[in-house]
């Protein structure tokens, strides 16, 4: 029994001193156990998913930088306040220039008045 916990050990030494050869750039020595093809697949996995996150990086980038540049623009706001105004008079229908003149000038300054664009 102390034999096969031993061995278990040295697979898990022996993996981790491939990990650690792997990250300095060494070539990592295949066991017969492990099929090529499956590292192949994960490989093609691991590929795929660093390319999706390096896309995702570069939106997220770019996204921070269109915050970044709307956050510097000036905001512009503008209070409005409610003015309560009289409304105008009701035009009678004469045909007097001065009476439309004056109607049309009220109602003017009634939808000014009122903030109407």
């Amino acid at each position: 029994m102390a034999s096969s916990g031993s061995g278990v050990e040295h697979v898990e030494t022996q993996r981790e001193r491939d990990a650690i050869l792997s990250q300095w750039g060494s070539k990592k020595v295949r066991s017969s156990s492990e099929p090529r093809g499956e590292l192949d697949a994960l490989k093609e996995n691991m590929l795929q998913i660093e390319e999706k996150l390096e896309n995702t990086l570069k939106l997220f980038e770019e996204a921070q930088v269109r915050f970044e540049e709307a956050r510097s623009q000036p905001t512009i706001i503008r209070e409005t306040t409610k003015i309560d105004l009289p409304k105008p008079k009701d035009f009678k229908g004469v045909s007097d220039a001065r009476e439309v003149e004056n109607f049309l000038w009220q109602m003017e300054k009634y939808i000014k008045g009122q903030g109407v664009v």
